[in-house]
């Protein structure tokens, strides 16, 4: 994957959040609210099912992110907008577009889309990362 990090190259990952990885979330930032650990909490509510923490869901960038991580990079930067909810056990699609890589910077930028099985973007972010490592 080294060699396909330029401006331009775009990576696609399927994810499902489940009860347990919100649960896990809710457990870890204290966020309990039954929106997303209540199914039938949830079901009276305008949104009908349990959300996915929106911090939950832009933490996860996919193919691009994983191999990124694994390398040693550091997150140095990361805007996010949440425009729609995605919701527990539902497949959804995170696309992921390098926008720069700065050599002299060492460091990485992208673009993520997290997007529900409908196809629309639930969440868009942009990301910056260090690393030294993959410039060397």
């Amino acid at each position: 994957m080294k060699d396909k990090l330029t401006t331009g190259s775009s990576f696609e990952d399927k994810i499902v959040f489940q009860k347990e990885d919100v649960e896990t979330f809710a457990r870890i930032t204290e966020d309990t609210n039954p929106l997303h650990l209540d199914k039938e909490y949830a079901l009276n509510t305008p949104y009908k099912k349990m959300v996915v923490h929106g911090m939950l869901a832009a933490s996860r960038t996919g193919t691009l992110g994983k191999f990124l991580s694994k390398a040693g990079s550091v997150l140095v930067q990361r805007e996010v907008t949440f425009i729609r909810p995605l919701f527990v056990d539902e497949t959804c699609t995170v696309v992921s577009r390098v926008v720069e890589v700065n050599r002299a910077d060492k460091t990485i930028a992208f673009k993520s889309w997290l997007k529900n099985p409908q196809g629309k973007t639930c969440i868009k972010m942009y990301s910056q990362l260090k690393n030294p490592i993959l410039f060397d």
